[in-house]
């Protein structure tokens, strides 16, 4: 069995096929506190989570949602083929080739006020890594598995070490450098100019004030006749 290599800030935690990995961090995060790593070893899907214990308050500390998103990105970007591209759909959505794989999402305290560093936050994520439906493969060409557009993922659990190494490094230059460093390396992978204007830019605040904290109220990749397919 392959030793996984997680950095040592993380604490893992294996769930259940049964269980939702944010939905668990969430419901865990005061108890565990900062670095504990969910994840669930499902054949079909990438579904994992970490708790956060962000000093400063909600409105900034929730732009490490662009770190976290960063460090999916890079991991998924170290088994896809060069010829599927990992792109973003403002705000949650990663897209492979074009097409819809999964997303990200971030969990606080519902009482957590703007101007107060939140007593957690989560950040999730989940993946489809293989199509399970009796459809054809292409059978829906806004959507996709992994496996589909030929990232072949291996151990799970050394998929989600390598997120973790990336989402440390990721989690270090937001700190040092800010939110506009995450950013930096988030916009160019957005989809198209739509999205690219939709968010704005430094100068309009909308990286850290309300648009972002409107956009993930709800995971729009989980929204409508989606909420079956994650």
């Amino acid at each position: 069995m392959e030793i996984l290599d997680f950095p040592p800030v993380f604490r893992p935690v294996v769930l259940r096929e049964v269980q939702d990995a944010f939905a668990r961090a969430c419901g865990a995060a005061a108890e565990v506190g900062a670095g504990a790593l969910f994840w669930v070893g499902r054949f079909d899907r990438v579904d994992l989570a970490v708790v956060l214990e962000p000093e400063a308050p909600l409105r900034h500390a929730r732009t490490c949602f662009y770190a976290g998103m960063n460090a999916l990105a890079d991991a998924i970007a170290a088994y896809a083929p060069p010829e599927a591209p990992v792109s973003f759909s403002w705000p949650d959505r990663v897209m492979l080739d074009g097409a819809l794989v999964g997303g990200g999402r971030l969990g606080c305290p519902p009482s957590s006020a703007e101007d107060v560093p939140p007593d957690w936050l989560v950040f999730g994520a989940t993946l489809r890594r293989v199509s399970m439906g009796p459809e054809e493969p292409g059978w829906r060409p806004t959507l996709a598995s992994l496996e589909e557009v030929g990232v072949e993922l291996g151990d799970h659990g050394a998929f989600v070490a390598r997120f973790a190494r990336f989402f440390l490094l990721a989690l270090h230059e937001w700190t040092e450098l800010g939110p506009e460093a995450a950013l930096r390396r988030y916009v160019p992978r957005l989809g198209g100019q739509a999205s690219a204007a939709a968010i704005g830019g430094p100068a309009q605040g909308r990286w850290t004030e309300g648009r972002l904290a409107d956009a993930l109220e709800k995971p729009s990749w989980l929204e409508g006749d989606l909420a079956g397919w994650l």
